[in-house]
This record gives C-alpha cells, sequence and structure tokens, in this order.
C-alpha cells in the first residue's frame, strides 16, 4: 500500500525528498526554473504545508508563484489566507495577470464577501481582464455564491461570446440558489441559440 502511495507522487517531489518528507522549515537549493514547478505540483495534490514552506524560502517570488500559491489556498479551503497572500503581493508592486483574479475570486467566493467581489470585480474591469472568459465566468461565479444572481446574470450579458462553461455555470448558479423557474427561462433560452448546457448535472 506505502509503495502504491509512493509511486503515485510525482518525481519532482521526490527528488527534493528532504524538503517534502521533514516539516522543519528547511528548503535545499533548488533551481528557480524548478521552483515554480514543484510549487505547482505540491498545491496540485493538496500539499499545502510544503508548497508554504518551499514558497517561502524562494529567494525571488514572481506572480506566478504567488498565483499559485493564491489558486491552492483558494483550492483548499484556505480562503482567507488566498486573500491576504493576494493583498501581500500587490503590496510588493507585482501586478496580477488573470491567472491570479481566477484563485482570488474563488477565494472571495469562499469567503462570500460581496463587498470584497465587487472591488476585485472593479480591477478586472480598470484591467481589461473581463474580457476573458474564464476570467469572467469566475465572477458571475462569485456573485452567485455571495448571493446576487442580479450581478451574476449582468455579468454574463456582458460577455461577448459566452461558451457553454459559462453558461452550464449561471444556469446551475440559479438553481442553487433556488431560482429554479428563472434557470428554467435561461436554459431554454440557450437551447434556443443551439447551446445545450449539462448544469442540471452539476
Amino acid at each position: 500500500m506505502i509503495l502504491n502511495q509512493i509511486k503515485r507522487i510525482p518525481a519532482a517531489i521526490l527528488q527534493f525528498k528532504n524538503f517534502s518528507i521533514t516539516s522543519q522549515r528547511y528548503c535545499p537549493s533548488i533551481d528557480p526554473r524548478d521552483s515554480s514547478k514543484l510549487l505547482s505540483n505540491c498545491s496540485k495534490f493538496g500539499r499545502i504545508t510544503d508548497a508554504e514552506n518551499l514558497f517561502d524560502n524562494m529567494p525571488d517570488r514572481d506572480v506566478v508563484s504567488y498565483s499559485i500559491m493564491i489558486h491552492g489556498y483558494a483550492k483548499y479551503g484556505f480562503h482567507k489566507k488566498s486573500i491576504d497572500l493576494y493583498s501581500h503581493m500587490r503590496i510588493s508592486g507585482l501586478a496580477p495577470n488573470s491567472f491570479t483574479i481566477v484563485g482570488v475570486l474563488v477565494g472571495t467566493a469562499g469567503l462570500q464577501s460581496l463587498v470584497l467581489g465587487q472591488s476585485i470585480h472593479g480591477l478586472v474591469v480598470k484591467t481589461r481582464l473581463e474580457f476573458d472568459m474564464i476570467v469572467g465566468t469566475a465572477i458571475l461565479d462569485m456573485y452567485a455564491k455571495c448571493g446576487s444572481m442580479i450581478n451574476s446574470y449582468i455579468v454574463f450579458e456582458g460577455m461577448k461570446n459566452p461558451g457553454l462553461i459559462s453558461c452550464n455555470a449561471v444556469v446551475a448558479r440559479f438553481v442553487r440558489n433556488g431560482l429554479f423557474e428563472e434557470g428554467l427561462v435561461v436554459f431554454n433560452q440557450f437551447r434556443k441559440f443551439g447551446l445545450v448546457p449539462n448544469a442540471l448535472r452539476c
């Protein structure tokens, strides 16, 4: 059983066994080109403590490393940590990219902070990232999880070319907020345009 578990551990993590196995605040010398990849692997497999140790020992943190940590925190329920780290990144003078924003929006949705979500949305508009479909979908999902389906649908209507993922998201959020009739109306509208959301399975 242990051997099977070891086989599932990414090779990059096994390579730095001193870092992965010990809980000490120690990190061996790692090629900067590999550090972001290793950080991503730790975050992807839920090794948040290892990711934190690696991130804290990085001599140079860029928007990529910050974004990976922000996503990791948000994905595994450390919503406040994701927002705090985002604030630290901005104070450090780094500008967010679309990947960063999506992670922050996931964290905001987890906190169900509508005010914070509106602030992030304002930044997205200012940086013209609202035209990114993934960012747009994350925004409408955030508003819905914060209980504002009106804002969620406004964002959806503002999308120039919403895809099936965005359609699924908005219909699913109508349903999960108990707005079944509205969700059905929107669902039927999509079908008229040839889109068939599978949100009812979400």
